[in-house]
C-alpha cells in the first residue's frame, strides 16, 4: 500500500519536523488543522512559524520511498488558524489576514 509522506516545517528551527504518513493528502491536513488548533500545542502558539508539506509517498510492500525534487507545501498554521476563529466568533484572527478559502475546502483539497 502506498502511503504519503508528510513533514511540518518549523520556521525558528530552520528545519523540518519528524515525517509522518497518510493516505491522502486530506487526512494529513486534517491531522494538520487538529494540532493547530489545540491551544496548548506549539503550532497554535506560533503559527507563522509552522507549514504542512508533502514530501513524497512510501510503499509498504517494496519499502521503496519516492520523493519529488523539492517538498510541496500544503497548509500554513496561519491559514488555519484564520478559519478557525472566523468560524468561532465570525471574524478572524487578529493577528493575521483572513484566508479567503474555507478550512474545510483546504482540508479536502476542493
Amino acid at each position: 500500500m502506498i502511503h504519503k509522506i508528510f513533514s511540518v516545517y518549523d520556521d525558528k528551527a530552520d528545519a523540518f519536523l519528524p515525517p509522518f504518513y497518510q493516505h491522502t493528502e486530506a487526512m494529513a491536513k486534517r491531522v494538520f488543522s487538529d494540532a493547530c488548533r489545540e491551544t496548548a500545542h506549539p503550532f497554535n502558539k506560533n503559527p507563522d512559524d509552522y507549514c504542512l508539506y508533502n514530501l513524497g509517498a512510501w510503499d509498504d510492500g517494496t519499502g521503496y520511498i519516492s520523493t519529488s525534487k523539492e517538498p510541496t507545501k500544503m497548509l500554513e498554521a496561519t491559514e488555519v488558524l484564520d478559519l478557525y476563529y472566523a468560524a468561532l466568533v465570525g471574524k478572524p484572527n487578529p493577528d493575521t489576514p483572513l484566508s479567503p478559502t474555507p478550512l474545510e475546502e483546504i482540508i479536502n483539497g476542493k
